[in-house]
């Protein structure tokens, strides 16, 4: 996506929660050194999408993935959030796609397709579901600090 003067830079380690607990766990697990350099489609620059296009498209995506994780069609999801990112059906939008991977991580069983397209993005064949685990606990735990007590 080309910048214009209302888009905004979108620092998908830092702005997603998904990589930032990603890096949490490498952390965790003294991957530290390996996690940091940006590889993948994070070495591109990336810019938030646009408020009304993000939620048209937060809107109109949840169905298709729901069809595809009934059919357990893991490749095709995998593909669907890659092409999210990279901008194959509209313009390239990686926050978009981070999201929607957040919501299908703590509301399905597609950690098999999660993990295949968490490991194309960030150019890191070290995740493992192992990983996914741990970030589910920290969001948990996240979700629970945050209730009133």
């Amino acid at each position: 996506m080309e910048p214009n003067s209302s888009s905004y830079p979108f620092l998908p380690l830092q702005d997603s929660l998904l990589l930032d607990l990603l890096s949490k766990v490498a952390k965790s697990l003294g991957k530290e050194e390996q996690w940091k350099p940006p590889e993948g489609l994070l070495k591109r620059e990336h810019f938030y999408t646009p408020n009304s296009t993000k939620q048209s498209l937060l809107a109109s995506y949840p169905p298709k993935i729901r069809s595809m994780i009934s059919k357990q069609e893991w490749h095709s999801l995998t593909e669907l959030l890659i092409g999210i990112a990279e901008g194959k059906e509209a313009s390239p939008a990686l926050d978009v796609s981070l999201e929607l991977a957040e919501w299908i991580l703590t509301g399905f069983d597609a950690k098999e397709s999660l993990l295949e397209f968490l490991q194309k993005i960030t150019g890191k064949d070290f995740i493992s579901s192992d990983w996914l685990e741990q970030v589910v606990q920290y969001m948990e735990e996240s979700i629970r600090s945050d209730l009133p007590q």
